[in-house]
């Protein structure tokens, strides 16, 4: 059981068309190169700081995301710097629109935040069903079990892996009453497919259990779901069964906490 409406963060995948950020600190262009693959946003402030600095010879940046606007700020401790948005070698194949900034050129800046959100956020419009949190889900990893002679027993594992299980319910574009249950949203089906099509393509969410509390999240890959065990499909059931026509669930959806 959930008591709070919940909150997902999705979309960021790099790839070698978005992985570079030109910039200079004064002397010659610089470029940072950021790894291939899929993202938590947090995580790709991690990794864009962490190669801004490699590539820098002062290595005092930081890459901040506020998560309320979800907006990735680049900033430097000393001097000023530029950040290369139209001059750069590597225009077009850049990752500035990723992080929510405009691809020009920022002059002779000590800190600059981006214009719009560097993530996607999905919000159900119902507090989530089936709900099952990490805390009580978890799993060995390739567990071994051994029973002595003696009747002790001895387990082998290489680590553990936790588990979240939710069915999202009551997915609508019709209107809803004010104070009612279901939050109304005029793209509720369009939302959600937009986001199980991002889960089933294996790229990381970050979730948050209570909408309200932004900082407080967990990041997951979706580990199977009712139409695929593998979590590469999806099915969208249309509430028939309860003559709800217009309303749509998931169905149960299990995420792999990733650590």
């Amino acid at each position: 059981m959930i008591s709070t409406y919940s909150k997902f963060y999705y979309g960021v995948t790099i790839d070698r068309e978005n992985r570079y950020l030109d910039f200079n600190e004064g002397a010659s262009d610089l470029v940072a190169t950021c790894d291939v693959g899929t993202y938590s946003i947090t995580d790709l402030a991690t990794e864009l700081q962490t190669q801004i600095n490699a590539s820098s010879a002062t290595g005092d940046y930081t890459v901040s995301l506020d998560r309320s606007s979800r907006k990735i700020t680049i900033s430097k401790a000393s001097g000023t710097f530029d950040i290369l948005g139209a001059t750069g070698d590597n225009v077009g194949n850049d990752i500035l629109p990723t992080i929510g900034f405009t691809e020009q050129d920022y002059s002779a800046i000590s800190s600059q935040e981006g214009q719009s959100a560097a993530v996607s956020a999905y919000e159900p419009q119902f507090k989530l069903q089936s709900y099952i949190s990490t805390d009580n889900w978890q799993e060995s990893i390739s567990a071994t079990v051994n029973e002595a002679t003696d009747g002790r027993v001895q387990v082998q594992k290489f680590g553990t892996k936790k588990f979240m299980q939710c069915n999202i319910r009551f997915c609508t574009d019709i209107a809803q009453p004010s104070n009612g249950p279901i939050i109304s949203d005029t793209n509720g089906v369009a939302n959600v497919r937009a986001f199980l099509q991002h889960l089933v393509e294996k790229n990381h969410i970050e979730f948050m259990p209570d909408k309200a509390t932004e900082g407080t999240f967990e990041t997951f890959i979706l580990e199977s779901s009712e139409a695929a065990k593998d979590g590469t499909g999806y099915r969208l059931r249309e509430r028939w069964d309860t003559a709800m026509p217009g309303y749509y669930d998931t169905g149960v959806l299990i995420f792999r906490l990733l650590e």
